[in-house]
């Protein structure tokens, strides 16, 4: 990525940490980028199984302790605080 273009698809605010860590140095900078959008995308797939990890052992507690989920809607979640609102007035 050329200064131009790294100049055009980011702002300078969002480069600037990068460029200063290089001391200046462009290409420096933008592998720098570069290796930090890896790592994010590397941490990306380790939130996502830990997600499904979590996901997965609330679903089999739920089961074992015979839980049921609540199936509610936002209508009638706010339907039911209006009236609990209303019935405490």
């Amino acid at each position: 990525m050329d200064p131009q273009q790294a100049h055009a698809w980011l702002s300078t605010a969002r480069f600037e940490p990068f460029l200063s860590e290089a001391y200046g140095d462009h290409v420096r900078a933008v592998a720098l980028y570069d290796w930090h959008a890896d790592t994010a995308a590397a941490c990306f797939g380790m939130v996502h199984h830990f997600e499904i990890l979590v996901r997965n052992r609330s679903t089999v507690y739920s089961e074992r302790a015979n839980l049921k989920t609540p199936s509610r809607t936002l209508g009638s979640w706010t339907s039911t605080f209006s009236s609990q609102k209303a019935s405490s007035r």
